[in-house]
């Protein structure tokens, strides 16, 4: 009799296992299916064009944690006449020449570096023969300048993210003077399904008159979504931003 429970009991307990088994299998499921649903939903707002894009982010981003402004923007401005020794004299913040040619000077801010995803700000300081800088460009990571996880529209058009940086480096470009194109297709990479952003980059530039004399600057905004779309999380998007001032 004994052994006829036990052999009852075997095909129970093994039925207990698979329905256990199923169970984890079809929550995995839902879950995954569920995560990219919602990453598809997203990825088709977004090609929908300018206007839905902040909606779609608002959904999508996981983290909007406003991190703490960490990074000063040392003034560019000043810099322009200079030596390459002269400037990394004055800029301080740990700067140190990394890569240099005969008319091209590659400095970064050591003391200014964020974790491995901020990365290390950085400055590129053009000479003339007379080894003076005619233009200088600054580059870093917008977390460490204080910006949280926002949509690309809302770094430009409602941040004013491109006329901050120009201001803190010493060329006081007047807030809401840039603004994103309309048309998406101009700033956007789309991946091979058509829908899926992996970048969003666009160029600005413009003229400012100060103190008597006439700059030309220039700035890129770019969002590589590479890793956030592996990840499924778009606070993982790496946002840079650079730019450019020189004397006319």
């Amino acid at each position: 009799m004994k052994k006829f429970l036990n052999n009852q009991k075997a095909p129970v307990i093994a039925c207990i296992i698979a329905i256990i088994v199923l169970v984890a299998v079809l929550v995995v499921l839902i879950a995954t299916f569920s995560k990219a649903s919602a990453n598809l939903g997203i990825q088709q707002q977004w090609s929908s064009g300018k206007d839905s894009f902040d909606k779609a982010y608002e959904i999508a981003a996981s983290d909007k944690e406003t991190p703490d402004k960490t990074l000063y923007i040392p003034n560019l401005v000043e810099q322009l006449g200079k030596t390459v020794d002269q400037a990394v004299a004055n800029i301080g913040q740990g700067a140190t020449i990394v890569s240099s040619t005969t008319s091209e000077t590659v400095i970064n801010l050591n003391n200014e570096s964020g974790n491995d995803k901020a990365g290390t700000p950085s400055i590129i300081a053009t000479t003339n023969r007379s080894h003076r800088i005619t233009k200088i460009s600054f580059s870093c990571n917008t977390w460490l300048l204080g910006y949280a996880n926002y949509s690309f529209v809302d770094y430009v058009d409602n941040l004013h993210i491109v006329e901050k940086t120009l201001t803190e480096a010493g060329l006081n470009v007047e807030s809401g003077k840039v603004k994103v194109p309309d048309n998406r297709a101009s700033w956007t990479t789309y991946d091979s399904d058509g829908t899926t952003v992996v970048m969003e980059s666009c160029d600005f530039s413009g003229n400012q008159w100060q103190d008597g004399r006439n700059y030309k600057w220039s700035s890129n905004l770019n969002f590589n979504y590479s890793l956030a779309n592996s990840k499924g999380d778009l606070s993982e998007t790496i946002r840079l931003i650079t730019i450019t001032i020189e004397q006319n």
